[in-house]
């Protein structure tokens, strides 16, 4: 934290790094809550057998809803932390963003509403 936050310092003051940083760890806090809600509801979609995964001795990625939840941790989290840490906001809701993030929980809960 401390080395990262000293290239900040490079060119902003204390204040705004402090603050930036809170923000950023907000976005951490946030995007880890969505990626657990997605997995639980994954594993929920496991467990009815809406899709197949390795108690059934197949893989986790290789059906559509298993990637739309892969999608959750391994795109749009990471994203949406990036244009955090890069104060990016509207990219960091919209294109690979929170917004995605937030469609991908729904069409989980969806796929488990309708089964």
């Amino acid at each position: 934290r401390t080395s990262m936050q000293s290239n900040c310092l490079a060119c902003h003051s204390q204040g705004w790094v402090d603050e930036h940083w809170s923000r950023f760890e907000n976005t951490i806090k946030t995007t880890n809550e969505m990626t657990l809600t997605s997995t639980k509801l994954m594993v929920r979609i496991w467990e009815k057998g809406i899709a197949r995964g390795q108690d059934q001795n197949d893989s986790m990625f290789n059906e559509e809803i298993e990637k739309t939840w892969m999608e959750q941790w391994l795109f749009y989290a990471n994203s949406t932390r990036f244009a955090s840490a890069m104060v990016g906001a509207d990219y960091g809701v919209f294109a690979n963003g929170r917004w995605k993030m937030a469609k991908n929980i729904q069409e989980l809960f969806d796929r488990l509403r309708n089964k």
